[in-house]
């Protein structure tokens, strides 16, 4: 397993710093994952969150949950086309979803990024749904032109009147 993502070590040098190809090395060995020529498949978790990373690698299904959440990701490109658990992506630069998976089992976050559109977002959610804090302010019925979502919807408009709520308190 170790030669193998060694040998796949000169892809990740276009993913930032070689300390970060080497953090993803070592989540990628964590989550014993396995080199296809499609891409990496990962049966359980895949935690990539706060690396500096300004791409990902090239990753087909997460059988767990996957986080990518807290780097500088201007695109989804390399995201698995399915993952099994939740999908964060929050908190990094994203400026489109596209590139990302196309069904997520879980809770999909894609929150406090700079998103002017949910186009690319899955087609399918199987939890909840956050947009909050984006560039573009982010209602349920825009969720739902993009998605079929089985959980909550957590946009912009929930978000407000929370902190209407918070402040006539005050």
């Amino acid at each position: 397993m170790r030669e193998l993502i060694e040998q796949r070590g000169e892809m990740f040098r276009k993913y930032g710093k070689s300390r970060n190809a080497k953090a993803v090395q070592k989540q990628l060995e964590k989550a014993r994952a396995k080199w296809t020529d499609d891409g990496w498949v990962i049966k359980g978790d895949l935690h990539l969150p706060d690396m500096g990373l300004k791409a990902l690698p090239e990753i087909k299904s997460v059988g767990g949950l996957f986080s990518c959440s807290e780097n500088e990701l201007l695109d989804l490109a390399g995201s698995p086309e399915v993952v099994k658990g939740d999908f964060w992506c929050d908190e990094n630069q994203l400026r489109t979803l596209i590139g990302g998976p196309k069904k997520v089992g879980g809770t999909f976050d894609c929150s406090r990024n700079d998103l002017r559109s949910l186009r690319g977002a899955p087609k399918t959610v199987g939890g909840d749904f956050r947009c909050n804090g984006n560039s573009e302010w982010f209602e349920r019925k825009d969720v739902l032109a993009v998605s079929k979502v089985k959980g909550d919807i957590h946009d912009d408009s929930v978000e407000a009147a929370h902190q209407r709520t918070f402040s006539d308190l005050y």
